[in-house]
């Protein structure tokens, strides 16, 4: 059955971050800093999206531009035929579905989102890290053609407050549009 009707995304704003916050705190097992949220609002970042289902708040992408560095980690200089330093594509922070909503089409629906928007700022790669036990988002990324670009991150979620078993580490995924 086709779901899409009733699917329907909006930006992240100062009245929905609650919704955004409990989304993320009930769907994965690590738990994000406050500024993690209010740097969403503040940037008014419109690659930030929540999904609704039928009217539900049931799904949220957060998403930012990765910028160039240097290979010495600094910031990259500004491009000398324009003013602006261009990014080099979008980093997918946090992905999920309430797990009721899941198979219906949303989360698909919010990578579609991502996927036109590096249409829109000409931006060529959509990156990820997905924790090693996480099969089922890893089977999800594969089939909406991500590939392993680092098969292993070490300790990637150590710094997070979680419910991992320990297992922090992640795997680094790659989409090229």
């Amino acid at each position: 059955m086709d779901y899409s009707r009733w699917i329907s995304l909006d930006e992240f704003t100062v009245n929905n971050l609650g919704v955004v916050k409990k989304i993320n705190e009930v769907s994965m097992p690590i738990a994000f800093k406050e500024s993690f949220y209010s740097a969403s609002v503040e940037q008014n970042n419109d690659l930030n999206q929540i999904a609704y289902f039928k009217e539900i708040p049931v799904g949220v992408i957060k998403c930012r531009l990765i910028m160039p560095t240097k290979s010495d980690g600094s910031a990259a200089t500004k491009n000398k035929s324009s003013s602006k330093i261009l990014p080099k594509g979008i980093y997918i922070d946090s992905l999920c579905v309430l797990e009721k909503y899941r198979r219906l089409g949303i989360a698909s629906k919010l990578l579609e989102y991502i996927r036109d928007k590096c249409s829109e700022y000409f931006l060529h790669e959509i990156v990820c890290h997905v924790w090693v036990d996480n099969k089922e988002a890893m089977q999800f990324y594969e089939k909406n053609g991500f590939k392993v670009k680092n098969a292993l991150v070490k300790d990637y979620y150590k710094s997070y407050t979680n419910d991992l078993n320990n297992q922090t580490d992640a795997i680094y995924l790659s989409l090229t549009i």
